[in-house]
């Protein structure tokens, strides 16, 4: 199983490390599949800024090799930009690139990129720079964390095919807070991760199971370094317009601190 989506988001900002997540960004299409290029320019860009928007993504789109790919130039608020054609293309994944400062900072660790999280129907892939370096890396451990105050969710379809693809192995771990902390008294966290387990276990996926407690975006990041993993997986359960539920704030705290890539995948797509 080589690639893993049909169809494939890109935001660019014309900057060569948001370029860089391109190699990966093809990696993850399937023969066949579509990448579109999606470049924001700041509303009234004069024409110069144009044409050097639509050169860029010629480049960009001609770096894809054999991939289909198109691009398009657009006018706006990144936010509200890239929001629109996830519900214009349906894409079945986003791949943005992050900046250590300055660039698409803004984009990736700020309120752009939250706004996305927050609204996207499709899954986001958040690319640091420590993940640009080598894109035809095969994953080798993928964290999958699990809300510890929720039912045991199936295993994401994209993260199955993700460890299949790249013969990974997948950490799950369930942390408990003050909120669900009297669940600790009644059963072992990992325990209830047991049916998540025998699913990957069916599959071929080497798996294994944490439980813990305490502050659940501080707990992921550490459980990430300490187990050597190189993509964190989190599922949201985000209603856009409406406040964030309490995992989805550590979703957002894990963007902001995470030194590896993460994969936010919604649980309500339409």
């Amino acid at each position: 199983m080589d690639r893993c989506v049909d169809r494939l988001l890109v935001p660019l900002d014309g900057s060569a490390l948001a370029d860089a997540a391109l190699p990966r960004a093809a990696r993850f299409v399937e023969d066949g599949g579509e990448v579109a290029l999606l470049r924001v320019l700041p509303p009234g860009a004069d024409a110069r800024e144009r044409e050097a928007a639509r050169a860029h993504l010629d480049v960009a789109r001609r770096s894809l090799g054999g991939a289909r790919a198109a691009a398009v130039a657009r006018e706006g608020d990144p936010a509200e930009e890239i929001l629109a054609e996830v519900e214009r293309l349906s894409p079945a994944l986003v791949v943005m690139s992050s900046h250590g400062r300055g660039g698409v900072l803004r984009w990736v660790r700020g309120s752009v990129a939250e706004r996305v999280l927050r609204g996207s129907t499709a899954p986001v892939l958040v690319l640091t720079p420590g993940a640009l370096g080598r894109p035809d890396a095969p994953l080798r451990r993928v964290l999958l964390p699990i809300d510890g105050g929720a039912p045991t969710p199936p295993v994401p379809p994209l993260v199955e095919r993700l460890a299949l693809r790249d013969g990974a192995d997948v950490v799950l771990v369930r942390v408990l807070t003050r909120r669900t902390l009297p669940s600790l008294f009644a059963t072992d966290p990992a325990a209830s991760l047991r049916p998540a387990l025998e699913r990957l276990e069916a599959l071929g996926v080497p798996a294994r199971a944490f439980g813990g407690w305490g502050d659940p975006a501080a707990e992921i990041l550490e459980t990430a370094d300490h187990h050597g993993c190189d993509l964190i997986a989190l599922t949201t359960r985000r209603r856009p317009g409406r406040a964030l539920p309490p995992w989805d704030a550590v979703t957002e705290k894990v963007l902001r601190h995470a030194r590896t890539p993460l994969l936010v995948l919604p649980s309500d797509p339409r």
